[in-house]
């Protein structure tokens, strides 16, 4: 399967919308206990690279945690913007007043977050012509 990010639109009830936002955190949650847990991590295969000096194998691997990672992190990102909205949603909806614009939009961007991002983005490219420009 293509691993491409798409944005997509659906409808629910006002009322589902905390239910389906929790619905995100557990998954979330989910995947956190299990990636993390005592019997396996999903870090241990990288030391254990680096343990016997397979570096390629290891960076290949920390790559894949920070992919996992960022996946996680758009869900999080979804989550709050859809809480966002909704609270919004709730606070204008017996008000006559346009709606107000959400906080998150109003907040400067995070530098060293979209940095990261675009480093995540650089590595899911494939090497074109043997070599990336950096």
């Amino acid at each position: 399967m293509e691993n491409k990010r798409v944005n997509i639109q659906y409808s629910v009830n006002v009322g589902e919308i905390p239910g389906v936002v929790s619905g995100f955190l557990e998954d979330i949650s989910c995947y956190l206990s299990a990636a993390w847990s005592g019997e396996f991590s999903v870090t241990e295969p990288v030391i254990e690279a680096i343990s016997q000096e397979n570096y390629n194998k290891a960076i290949e691997g920390i790559k894949k945690i920070r992919t996992q990672l960022a996946s996680i992190d758009y869900r999080l990102e979804d989550s709050m913007s859809i809480l966002t909205g909704y609270q919004n949603y709730l606070l204008n909806k017996d008000s006559n007043t346009p709606p107000q614009q959400p906080v998150a939009s109003q907040e400067q961007p995070d530098f060293e977050q979209l940095q990261e991002r675009l480093e995540v983005l650089k590595g899911a490219l494939p090497d074109v012509e043997g070599g990336q420009d950096e």
